[in-house]
């Protein structure tokens, strides 16, 4: 199984190099922009709602308690 770490800890524990700081940004950007394309909005998009796999650098965005869709709340 692949590890997961919050990006809050990520930042807080591992020494990025300038690629794989691009690279998270850029996953959580792309990220954003799917949810966005489904007309989602998360509402509270922080570091502590980001799962970033070690590995890989992949994303999972979670905590949508608050998100909504076209307006209302899902």
């Amino acid at each position: 199984l692949s590890s997961f770490e919050t990006f809050y800890s990520v930042c807080e524990t591992m020494k990025l190099s300038q690629t794989q700081a691009l690279l998270l940004a850029r996953n959580c950007a792309r990220g954003l922009a799917e949810l966005h394309t489904l007309g989602i909005v998360h509402g509270d998009f922080a570091s502590e709602n980001i799962l970033v796999q070690i590995a890989s650098l992949d994303i999972k965005i979670i905590d949508f308690d608050i998100a909504s869709k076209e307006g209302s709340k899902i």
